[in-house]
């Protein structure tokens, strides 16, 4: 099982990075770095049977929201700024581990050009999310169910 300080940190030097390349390219905001999550959970779940990372994804009326990572950044201008060498080291070693890598970069090319307004929106007509009350616990075998099935209509 991965720390979801790991996860969060690819995300940002991934996206940094594309912001370097273009700057017209939005800067990752809280919001979709745990829409993200969300989908890095659901896609784990779907192809290895466990989480991805241990921490509870809460639907929420704006999405989802995921304790640790709100905390660790709430009131943050952006996401992207002060990459340190620990939040790289992070990066590195998601990306040394062939089966997460191959999930987050498959994440991440759905998120591609989608805004955060798109991401809750296509969330929010997803069976995990309709299903779970308001600020209570997504069930990882909803989301496991959900994803699978999804996944097979993909293939």
């Amino acid at each position: 099982m991965t720390e979801i300080r790991q996860l969060v940190n690819w995300f940002r030097v991934h996206n940094e990075a594309q912001v370097r390349r273009d700057e017209a390219t939005e800067k990752l905001t809280l919001e979709q770095v745990m829409a993200l999550l969300y989908y890095v959970q659901g896609m784990h779940l779907a192809v290895f049977d466990t989480v991805a990372f241990a921490d509870d994804i809460l639907a929420c009326e704006r999405g989802v929201a995921i304790q640790t990572v709100a905390t660790q950044f709430y009131g943050a201008a952006g996401l992207i700024d002060d990459l340190d060498e620990a939040v790289i080291a992070d990066h590195d070693a998601i990306e040394a581990d062939p089966q997460l890598a191959a999930i987050v970069h498959t994440v991440q090319a759905f998120a591609d050009g989608r805004s955060i307004i798109r991401l809750i929106t296509r969330m929010s007509t997803e069976r995990p999310w309709m299903e779970t009350p308001q600020n209570q616990v997504i069930l990882p075998g909803l989301m496991a169910d959900y994803f699978r099935k999804l996944m097979q209509v993909i293939e």
